[in-house]
């Protein structure tokens, strides 16, 4: 029973973090059942329901996102009650960001803006430029997040390469040796 649940939590957890392009990470500090209806009713208004909150544990959150480059300041933003508010266009950011600081039991962690990590300062940078210009921006990083990863998956299996190539090299001296005796 309890391995057919974490199979269902991962599940949710993947979809969620799929089907939303922009995801806000936050930590709740004593939040009631009171709280919680209210804080969802609140969310629901500002989306039209176009916006899903995600509260997992956070091992299997930590264990389904995508990677980024450090690994271990990702890990160590995930600490104490946390859960995620995804939301796939950048219209009800601006308002749910209002609404998130104004709730003083609402401690914002993170961002994750079409797979870039982004702090508080760089959401307020987002609200006070045009969006496409920021979009684009992203698009570029993006890009360029992509070339580097490419890259540093190719220098971790280039040591196989090498030996790979080097044992052809013995291997056929070897044969050559042979053929001279």
């Amino acid at each position: 029973m309890i391995n057919k649940k974490k199979k269902i939590n991962k599940i949710k957890t993947q979809k969620f973090l799929d089907d939303f392009s922009i995801k806000l990470l936050l930590q709740h500090n004593n939040f009631t059942v009171k709280d919680w209806f209210d804080f969802r009713q609140k969310i629901q208004e500002i989306s039209d329901n176009s916006v899903e909150i995600l509260n997992v544990k956070n091992s299997l959150l930590k264990n389904n996102l995508p990677t980024f480059k450090n690994k271990e300041l990702f890990t160590s933003l995930c600490q104490g009650p946390n859960f995620m508010i995804g939301c796939k266009n950048d219209n009800h950011l601006k308002s749910i960001w209002n609404y998130l600081n104004s709730n003083s039991k609402l401690l914002f962690i993170s961002c994750f803006y079409k797979n870039q990590l982004l702090n508080h300062l760089d959401l307020e940078v987002f609200f006070q430029t045009d969006f496409s210009v920021y979009s684009k921006l992203f698009q570029i990083l993006d890009k360029k997040t992509e070339l580097s990863h490419t890259l540093q998956h190719h220098l971790k299996i280039g040591p196989f390469f090498l030996i790979q190539s080097e044992s052809i090299q013995v291997l056929e001296f070897l044969k050559e040796s042979k053929k001279k005796n």
